[in-house]
């Protein structure tokens, strides 16, 4: 048994988010829940507050590390990955600019994600740039008509419906592209 002291606090999370999830057969429910995000002055970087649902249990991480931690995608509403995708490709771009009042306090997600996972009824089969539109085209397919809608990327971002009906490693994708295109545009 390895002493609970010497574990990294991500890994005494995950302990506790799985053990209480897995109780309550965790299958088809997002047991991670994106509580907010700030600037950390002292690590240069953004700061994602993650909160085990259910529980009081909270975690700080740099977003920028957060996106290639497959375990804390999984266990998160693909909306709340849509975000930390956006958050990593400004951070990434340097195009983060916080007042004075940013700088000291967390901005809290003002939306209520359902803890309960989707069928995933659509999945991301293409992405194209439009000369036509001058944008990034998203192409979604149906798993069950097998139909394809085409909608600019920033536009699905938007989207909580279109969002919730992906997984979560699309929609951090979905994200970080849409983070992309808007910093283009400006």
């Amino acid at each position: 048994m390895q002493n609970i002291l010497s574990v990294s606090p991500l890994m005494l999370l995950r302990r506790i988010a799985k053990t209480y999830w897995a109780l309550l057969s965790n299958k088809g429910q997002y047991y991670l829940k994106l509580e907010g995000y700030y600037y950390c002055k002292k690590s240069g970087c953004l700061m994602a507050v993650l909160q085990v649902r259910g529980k009081r249990t909270t975690y700080e991480k740099p977003v920028k590390e957060i996106i290639f931690d497959k375990d804390i995608i999984q266990g998160i509403h693909p909306v709340e990955a849509c975000v930390l995708g956006s958050l990593a490709s400004k951070e990434s771009l340097g195009c983060i600019v916080f007042t004075k009042q940013d700088w000291d306090e967390m901005k809290k997600l003002m939306h209520s994600a359902p803890q309960e996972k989707s069928q995933e009824p659509l999945t991301v089969i293409a992405q194209y740039y439009s000369i036509d539109k001058n944008t990034e085209i998203t192409v979604l397919k149906s798993t069950h008509t097998k139909k394809e809608i085409s909608i600019p990327t920033i536009e699905l971002a938007k989207n909580p419906a279109l969002l919730y009906a992906l997984d979560s490693f699309q929609a951090i994708s979905i994200g970080y592209t849409a983070g992309q295109m808007e910093y283009k545009d400006k």
